[in-house]
């Protein structure tokens, strides 16, 4: 529960950062990828919504390993090794 409102607080942060940004921007292209092609905001809102919750599985790790709960850690990383391997099979079938 507790990794619940720690992922609600960090995605709040991420939406105020993204409309600071599409206010400062003035239009949609907000990144562009290594091959020069634009990302528009609403692509770019969603990296880093996952990257915040990525980052949000990470501390949540970091605590449960510093209370040496290792059979939760194992299960958590078991679960993600598993949820990466239904996204690449999802990308892969929709390519």
């Amino acid at each position: 529960h507790m990794l619940t409102e720690a992922k609600s607080s960090n995605l709040a942060e991420i939406d105020q950062e993204d409309e600071a940004l599409d206010s400062v921007s003035g239009n949609n292209l907000v990144e562009v990828d290594e091959n020069d092609e634009a990302f528009d905001s609403e692509i770019c809102h969603i990296y880093k919504q996952k990257v915040a919750a990525i980052r949000c599985i990470a501390n949540h790790l970091e605590q449960e390993l510093t209370a040496n709960n290792f059979n939760h850690i194992t299960q958590v990383v078991n679960n993600m090794n598993r949820l990466f391997m239904m996204l690449n099979d999802i990308e892969a079938a929709q390519n």
